[in-house]
């Protein structure tokens, strides 16, 4: 095998025109590929990467009758669950804070996560400065406490050890920093902060609000179709017990790796890895015309090589060895290309759309992709080099050494030629439409009218904290006033206040 490998590199050497068409036709098949994946893998196959997640789950409540099956829990039903259930340990809850931060007279507007106790230490997040939130339960001392985000300790903090205990201002109210959270860990996606939740007793009792997100993790031994199986009897008893506000109310299971994959991601992106897969099989068929027609150059050689006892078998190898080492130096090539796509794809995403696509920054060249990368150059050469040494190994050495022989057998080189070429126009054309109608499409979904004019319109948005606007009327105001101060500017042609924007998801 090390003889075959090194005459192939001397024969691919003396050819150099051929190996790096081939060379190069592989390793942007192998690029587009290994870019997607990429990109597959981190938003599909493994968005979170916590440890032991494969034993925690999120659990929603639904409403068969009005088709929700991912809504939001009610505080006294989450208390039910946790204190009812034996198959799931550790049930936490969760919800969106709305959080200003007002720190060197820069204020700014923050994404953070009012969490129970135990939600940090249920997905395995360690401190890189400083601890974690405190697992009392209904510690009422704690709630003026935080954690930051590494990413917000970093920006605003300037990644100094001394920002730990020292108090912050949120919301018009005195926060106290008692952690940094481990890097690249920012659950619910974009949080920046956490703070803790803690029920007042009128909250323990609400049932006909249900704003709250719950994770929690398997008991030992316990499976997940039997945690299914009691949630659901605990919702129907809940719906027995409280018949005016849970009345029709059931509760959902799910795997947490599948809860956090947004759901039209999958079918999206296999659309978009079968399409690679078809330009790689392109690139085989482009691969194996070529072998097929350096197969004949080759003819007399090979029909010499086996006058001299050469069976085919060995014949077969030594052609594949030749194949293997192109793909794999087209493989090696691709790795390069792949990282350049994967770079483009993710500076294409707008940092503050960026940070809400879940496993968008774990986008990279890992292990996965390399291993991945080597499996399709091995069987892209099966699948380009197969049929030509097949085709060469088939040697009348009569006809061959005879002075006319070097076209024996042209004829049905030939068919086999016309063949791939056939094939590959077919293909070329199938992928060309489905991608025109995939490009057409996203066009049409992105600039079709939607009932309202946007062009030269901004947006801003404004969480008035409740310590200084308790009530809707100072509520109104507020905005009355910021519209009116707006309108006589002269850079702006009109303002106005809405609660939901057109197509903001609401």
């Amino acid at each position: 095998m090390f003889r075959d490998f090194r005459f192939a590199v001397r024969t691919l050497i003396r050819q150099p025109t051929f190996s790096a068409i081939v060379v190069g036709t592989l390793a942007l098949a192998l690029g587009a590929n290994a870019a997607v994946f990429a990109i597959v893998d981190a938003l599909v196959l493994r968005p979170f990467p916590i440890p032991g997640i494969e034993r925690l789950v999120r659990v929603w409540e639904t409403v068969p009758e009005r088709g929700e099956d991912r809504g939001g829990v009610a505080p006294a039903n989450f208390l039910d669950w946790r204190e009812r259930s034996t198959t799931l340990q550790d049930l936490t809850a969760f919800h969106w804070w709305d959080a200003n931060l007002a720190e060197d007279d820069q204020p700014e507007r923050l994404q953070g996560t009012r969490v129970t106790p135990g939600f940090l230490k249920l997905l395995g997040v360690s401190p890189a400065q400083g601890r974690l939130l405190a697992d009392a339960s209904a510690d009422r001392g704690q709630e003026s406490t935080v954690v930051l985000s590494h990413r917000l300790w970093t920006r605003r903090f300037g990644a100094d050890p001394s920002s730990v205990g020292r108090e912050v201002l949120i919301n018009g109210d005195r926060f106290t920093v008692v952690g940094v959270a481990q890097e690249n860990f920012e659950y619910p996606y974009g949080s920046e902060v956490w703070a803790p939740l803690v029920f007042s007793a009128q909250d323990a009792a609400q049932r006909d609000s249900h704003y709250l997100e719950v994770i929690g993790r398997l008991g030992e031994g316990v499976t997940f179709e039997t945690a299914r199986r009691e949630l659901d009897s605990i919702a129907a008893n809940l719906a027995a017990e409280h018949p005016d506000s849970n009345s029709g109310r059931g509760a959902r299971l799910l795997e947490l790796s599948r809860a956090v994959v947004d759901v039209g991601a999958p079918a999206f992106l296999a659309v978009w890895q079968a399409t690679v897969i078809c330009i790689l099989l392109i690139a085989c068929v482009n691969v194996a015309g070529l072998l097929l027609a350096r197969g004949t150059e080759r003819f007399r050689e090979i029909s010499l090589r086996a006058a001299l006892g050469a069976g085919r078998v060995r014949i077969v190898r030594q052609l594949l060895t030749e194949n293997l080492v192109l793909s794999l130096t087209g493989a090696l090539l691709s790795l390069p290309l792949a990282w350049v796509g994967i770079d483009l794809l993710r500076s294409s995403m707008p940092a503050h759309i960026r940070r809400f696509v879940v496993g968008w920054d774990q986008i990279d060249v890992d292990v996965r992709m390399l291993g991945l990368t080597a499996g399709l150059a091995v069987a892209a050469t099966l699948i380009f080099g197969l049929i030509p040494s097949l085709s060469a190994a088939r040697t009348n050495l009569t006809l061959a050494l005879h002075e006319g022989g070097r076209g024996a057998g042209g004829g049905g080189r030939h068919r086999g030629r016309t063949l791939l070429v056939v094939g590959q126009v077919a293909v070329a054309l199938t992928l060309l439409v489905a991608s025109g109608l995939s490009i057409r499409g996203t066009l049409r979904t992105a600039n079709q009218d939607q009932g309202y004019e946007g062009e030269g319109v901004t947006t801003a948005q404004i969480e008035l904290p409740d310590r200084f606007y308790p009530d809707a009327e100072k509520r109104r105001r507020f905005y009355e006033q910021l519209v009116e101060s707006l309108e006589p500017d002269p850079r702006v042609e009109a303002a106005a206040a809405a609660n939901i924007l057109p197509a903001s998801g609401s």
